[in-house]
């Protein structure tokens, strides 16, 4: 008859149909012994000492053998001589063993909610025998050891592959069996924090460290690094749109990505280009990404491109430099270096005319090009430093060449360079990019099963209400595309119809043309600015009512219109952009430019900030303003010339 142990989150031992508890002492104390043996024979004399401990031999051996004549009475087979005891290892099955060698095929096991789980042996505090309680302790240390490291497995591997709800969960399993274990405090923290809350976080970690107390001083130190980490360093969104916060499909990916950033980490740098076509989800991966990144100590910095980039010469380092100069490290450039960046970033109206350098205009560019690499290696001599730039299918030649250099020189630094593209096309140029260690990486489309849990999310977690057909239908259309999906399950909980739009612009476009007017003003202030898009441009654009502004923005928000992140408020998406701009008449378009194009200039002549010299000129040239838009464009040729670019700076002129 097959004996079963039930020892996690409870104390029984079933022998067929019957169930032997705590309650039974010594005959429950003599089977467990015999069970957790695993078919090793027991020393009868061991067995007695254990159980009977100070009583008379012949009392002790008589009550042995009177538990063994019960136990055979319960049907429990016994084997053995005079010396020795034991049960057959075959007769007998152990959940916390059923458990582990399920784990070992699949960790899903460990994830399933209906897995038992629990302390070994709960409750049970068996009193009649110190000896044998010492050896019940010590079984329970190796009965969690034994969990809590393959938890701890389980946990490891879904916090590089970005799965935090998992992370959370097998955080939270651990501390059941250890309480101050200071792998799953922190994990527990970091997918609290990335949740949305980081004041819960905060309040993990102050917590663990109160009850290391003093005499923890070096074992708090982690803690203490995360808990700044999470307070200072990682930014989070003020508010995400519904169904926004499930993150699905991108194990894989993630789990890449945290593979590289090792590498970095180790002085071994890398490169990496993520692609897939539009919506699939690239700048919500390397978002994801970039929080992983910064709890685990890194710094960092996520640029984008616009398709008004493409015949801006080095437009991507220009929006860089200035971030990477208030990195730790940055001080450490030499007076020198920082002039060439200078000239790169910063823009004074009272200069007119060219430095006396700029006749030598190769040697130029070249000492422009190692001040940047200068800057890089001293912020990456600090820390490791993650460099985001999204959608390179728009950059600039000038651009690329730098970033192909940056690619192989990055293989001994602390540098991990994640580049976005619809299309890996991008690479063949022209002109043809070299791309010596760059890792290509395709995001693959969602899965069935992944797809329904994104649209469960988004409708609240109940997806009754829609009819199955339905959706199934919506899966089917989205191909595995997040954005799609997202798009179909918001447009039927605004609307209620189960008509299906026939293309993701339609879709676009019909969630657009239900926002009220000072929503799609807003909307189309944001298209507008593009990636200048904040809040204090915003506000100074459109000049609305505080109330009104704030209004408008949370139901942009509330419909996942808008892309919060700190001070920036662009468009969710470039369809989303696209569709707010063709529903302006000509004479407001021209307005919102000029707005623009006067927002930006008032603020280039305060800080003297060169990177918005270019958007200003297309504002002004927008807006029908083609002479204020020709002196800057002037401008920007005389910036050029000042980086060693003067061919770049003669087609500026002419294209102006």
């Amino acid at each position: 008859m097959i004996v079963r142990l039930r020892a996690l989150g409870e104390c029984a031992i079933e022998i067929g149909v019957r169930r032997l508890g705590p309650d039974a002492e010594r005959a429950f104390a003599v089977l467990l012994l015999l069970v957790l043996a695993g078919g090793r024979p027991l020393s009868r004399r061991w067995v007695l000492d254990l159980l009977w401990p100070g009583a008379p031999d012949e009392l002790r051996r008589h009550n042995l053998r009177q538990t063994f004549y019960k136990l055979r009475q319960y049907g429990v087979t016994l084997d053995g001589d005079r010396q020795s005891i034991v049960l057959a290892a075959d007769g007998v099955l152990s959940d916390l063993d059923v458990l582990l060698g399920a784990a070992a095929e699949s960790d899903e096991t460990l994830l399933d909610e209906q897995a038992p789980f629990g302390v070994f042996l709960a409750g049970y505090v068996p009193q009649f025998s110190p000896p044998f309680a010492a050896w019940l302790d010590e079984q329970r240390d190796l009965a969690h050891g034994r969990l809590r490291r393959a938890l701890l497995a389980v946990l490891l591997d879904r916090r590089r592959r970005g799965a935090w709800h998992d992370v959370e969960r097998m955080a939270r399993r651990v501390l059941v069996l250890d309480p101050l274990n200071e792998e799953a405090t922190l994990a527990l923290a970091e997918a609290t924090a990335l949740a949305g809350s980081k004041s819960a976080a905060i309040g993990i970690l102050d917590t663990y460290v109160a009850e290391l107390g003093v005499a923890g001083a070096d074992i708090r130190l982690p803690a203490t690094v995360l808990r700044r980490r999470i307070a200072e360093r990682l930014q989070l969104p003020p508010s995400l749109a519904a169904g926004e916060a499930c993150f699905v499909g991108r194990r894989n990916t993630m789990a890449l990505l945290h593979q590289q950033l090792q590498s970095a980490k180790s002085a071994s740098g890398r490169a990496c280009l993520l692609w897939g076509d539009t919506g699939m989800g690239k700048s919500r991966a390397l978002s994801e990404f970039g929080k992983l990144a910064v709890l685990e100590g890194a710094r960092v910095e996520v640029v984008g491109c616009h398709s008004r980039d493409e015949h801006h010469p080095l437009s991507v380092f220009m929006d860089l430099v200035p971030p990477l100069l208030a990195l730790p490290g940055a001080i450490g450039c030499s007076p020198e270096t920082l002039g060439y960046l200078r000239r790169l970033t910063e823009h004074d109206p009272a200069v007119d005319t060219p430095s006396p350098d700029t006749g030598e205009a190769e040697l130029l560019f070249a000492r422009v090009r190692q001040a940047l690499f200068d800057l890089i290696d001293a912020v990456t001599g600090e820390c490791c430093v993650v460099l985001g730039i999204e959608d390179v299918h728009w950059l600039d030649n000038v651009s690329w060449q730098v970033l192909e250099e940056l690619m192989g020189w990055c293989a001994s630094r602390r540098l991990l360079v994640v580049l976005t593209a619809r299309d890996p096309r991008v690479l063949a140029g022209p002109p043809r990019r070299r791309t010596d260690g760059l890792l290509v990486h395709r995001l693959p489309a969602l899965h069935d099963a992944e797809a329904l849990t994104l649209l469960s999310a988004v409708l609240g977690g109940d997806v009754s209400a829609m009819s199955r057909a339905f959706r199934d239908w919506c899966v089917h259309l989205a191909e595995g595309n997040p954005f799609f999906l997202r798009a179909l399950a918001v447009h039927w909980l605004e609307t209620g119809e189960m008509h299906v739009p026939t293309s993701l612009r339609v879709l676009v476009d019909e969630r657009v043309d239900r926002l009220d007017a000072h929503a799609l003003r807003a909307l189309q202030a944001c298209a507008v600015l593009g990636k200048n898009s904040t809040l204090e441009r915003l506000a100074a654009v459109l000049e609305h009512r505080r109330y009104e502004l704030l209004k408008s923005l949370s139901a942009l928000e509330e419909q996942g219109l808008l892309a919060s992140d700190g001070p920036r408020v662009p468009a969710k998406h470039e369809l989303v952009a696209h569709a707010a701009l063709s529903r302006l008449p000509d004479a407001a378009r021209h307005l919102l430019h000029r707005l623009a194009a006067q927002t930006l200039e008032d603020e280039i002549k305060g800080a003297q900030a060169a990177a918005l010299l270019w958007d200003c000129a297309r504002h002004w040239q927008e807006a029908g303003e083609a002479g204020r838009a020709l002196d800057l464009v002037r401008w920007c040729a005389t910036r050029l010339v000042e980086v060693g670019l003067p061919g770049d700076a003669a087609e500026a002129l002419e294209q102006g």
